[in-house]
């Protein structure tokens, strides 16, 4: 559900979510996500509308999408 990857340069994380396979917003409870969330580190979230309830709304979401074969990238600030 969670990988984490160090930034070198500066020493800080980023945390990887695929939210694909949980089947309630408990089992992101389980896995303690507040300390990922509010970590002050970059957190990147796959398939979130399966825990909409618990994201904050100071967040940046990034579309990607394929087009005719060419990924289209939307980011909605």
């Amino acid at each position: 559900i969670v990988n984490e990857y160090k930034i070198e340069l500066s020493n800080d994380k980023i945390f990887h979510f695929d939210f694909y396979r949980i089947k309630d917003e408990k089992e992101v409870y389980d896995i303690g996500y507040e300390d990922y969330f509010y970590s002050d580190n970059y957190c990147f979230i796959e398939w979130p509308e399966k825990i909409i309830n618990l994201i904050n709304e100071e967040v940046v979401k990034i579309k990607i999408c394929l087009v005719d074969n060419i990924r289209k990238i939307e980011v909605i600030i």
